[in-house]
Parts: C-alpha cells; structure tokens; sequence
C-alpha cells in the first residue's frame, strides 16, 4: 500500500544549468508494506511511478518526474500530515531519513525534442 505525502509532492522550476526555466514534479511516497524480494519491489514501485507519467508530462514544459519512496515507521508516518519542521528543538525534515529509511528513487526525463523518456531507478543504500 502507498500513501503520497501531499505536504512533499509538487512541482518546481530549475532555477539554473541548462534546465533553466524548465520544470519538474517530485512527489514522497511511504510504502506501508513491501515484498522482501528486490525484483517485486522494483516492479510495484516503478508501476505506482509509471501511472502518473502520461498526466506529468502533458506541459511540455515539464522535463522530469521524481518519486521519492520511504518505509513506513513512527518517523516517516509524522510527514502523512505534517510539512517539514526545521527550526526548534526537533528539527523534523523528511529527506533526513532517507538514508536510514528511504527505499528508492525514481526518476523519468524528457528525452530532448521528444515525447519519450528514460526512467530509472536507484535504490537507498
């Protein structure tokens, strides 16, 4: 089962490079529950990234699409209805517990002058 975070989903615009002007969605995702099989998860997590392609990339504009995914636990549910909290005494960032408990990224781009793209993925160390 997969939860967007809403709070860590949007898009963007590549603010320098040669990307400039040009823009990119990025969504979190947490993963309530996953197979213990490498070749089943890749497959369900590029099947949840791959339904919303064809939405993502009608504005032309729009040059990638990322989906970031997280195991679920007490840390990550915190971001279900909460943004990032960085200031205070418990400074909380989604991003910060990628290491520990990220399970990938996907990632797709526009190839150049083309309505195609390329899509990989890179699982969490």
């Amino acid at each position: 089962m997969f939860i967007k975070l809403k709070n860590h989903s949007g898009i963007g615009t590549f603010s320098r490079g040669e990307n400039e002007g040009e823009n990119f969605y990025y969504q979190s995702i947490i993963v309530k529950s996953s197979s213990d099989d490498i070749e089943s998860i890749k497959n369900e997590l590029l099947d949840y990234h791959s339904k919303s392609i064809g939405f993502i990339f009608q504005e032309e504009s729009t040059i990638q699409f990322s989906s970031t995914f997280y195991k679920e636990n007490n840390k990550t549910s915190y971001f279900i209805t909460n943004n990032d909290d960085p200031g205070g005494i418990s400074s909380e960032i989604l991003t910060d517990y990628y290491d520990k408990y990220g399970l990938a990224e996907v990632v797709t781009k526009r190839i150049k002058n083309s309505k195609e793209y390329t899509t990989e993925i890179s699982f969490a160390k």
